[in-house]
């Protein structure tokens, strides 16, 4: 889901990010940047090739001007562990958090459009975002939570063969989630509610300066939802403008991917671990900006 609306900011020409070339040379990014700016490489041709507009496999896309999680980039900012990628405030030196803030903001100065950043690591240590640039605003994307389980234990399946084997985000509770879950099921539903949980705690203190996107409402109004996000951060959404340039609607998928007994486990397990509760508490706490 974050994924698509990622390439939907691109595909707005509203926004600066960091493409696929940009994330190529990661150790310094404003050189990529003048570099891509003197190719003439614009922002927000989502794909060179006809039938390929708005596609990615797992979080990755393809083209040089798609956006890019730059994870080389994040990876070295944020010293996560091999249990976790949730790190304590008081890991980070000053001298490690001003490097970081140097390089952030020589990136947004680069443009005068809002750089929008997605990534999953920088997404759970929210907390260093609030450090490193203070104006920051931040964007939930919530979606319906046995969609995404789904797509994390079929990920676990198609990349390593096996259901069990842990994929994507860690958050802190991953060794007790390992220990007190042993099914595969139950351990993706968990690992969506305290990635969703860390999200919001790291966010209780600037709810102002903090929106949500309902993936649904998104799929079917995108460029409204684009321009309600524009609005939010105080820029001139032009909706009939967006409207050129963002498809009318994508469809949100609703199909199961998995078994039927393992989708069932899912619906049960969200019934039992809480994890509607948190969204709610998300959604009543922050800006929707629905449709």
């Amino acid at each position: 889901g974050s994924t698509l609306f990622s390439h939907t900011l691109a595909a707005s020409q509203k926004f600066n990010y960091i493409t696929n070339l940009i994330a190529r040379f990661w150790k310094a990014p404003l050189v990529a940047m003048e570099l891509q700016k003197s190719l003439k490489i614009t922002s927000g041709n989502v794909d060179t090739q006809p039938g390929h507009q708005y596609q990615s496999t797992f979080g990755a896309t393809s083209g040089i001007s798609q956006p890019h999680e730059f994870g080389f980039f994040w990876n070295s900012c944020i010293p996560y562990g091999e249990a976790s990628h949730f790190v304590e405030k008081d890991a980070f030196s000053e001298r490690h958090l001003n490097k970081t803030k140097r390089h952030l903001n020589a990136i947004c100065r680069f443009s005068e459009k809002p750089f929008f950043v997605k990534n999953a690591i920088a997404g759970i240590n929210v907390h260093v975002l609030k450090r490193v640039i203070p104006s920051a605003r931040f964007l939930i994307i919530l979606r319906e939570p046995d969609k995404i389980a789904q797509s994390i234990l079929r990920a676990r399946e198609k990349l390593f063969g096996d259901k069990a084997a842990w994929w994507s985000l860690m958050p802190a509770t991953t060794s007790l989630i390992r220990e007190k879950k042993p099914l595969p099921e139950e351990q993706v539903v968990c690992q969506v509610r305290d990635i969703y949980n860390t999200i919001f705690q790291g966010l209780e203190d600037v709810n102002s300066r903090c929106a949500v996107v309902e993936y649904e409402s998104f799929c079917a109004e995108p460029a409204e939802i684009v321009g309600k996000l524009l609005s939010f951060l105080n820029v001139e959404p032009e909706l009939l403008e967006l409207s050129k340039k963002i498809p009318t609607s994508f469809q949100a998928s609703r199909h199961i991917y998995i078994e039927k007994d393992e989708y069932s486990k899912i619906l049960q397990a969200i019934d039992e671990l809480e994890i509607t509760e948190v969204l709610q508490k998300i959604r009543s706490r922050f800006n929707v900006l629905d449709i």
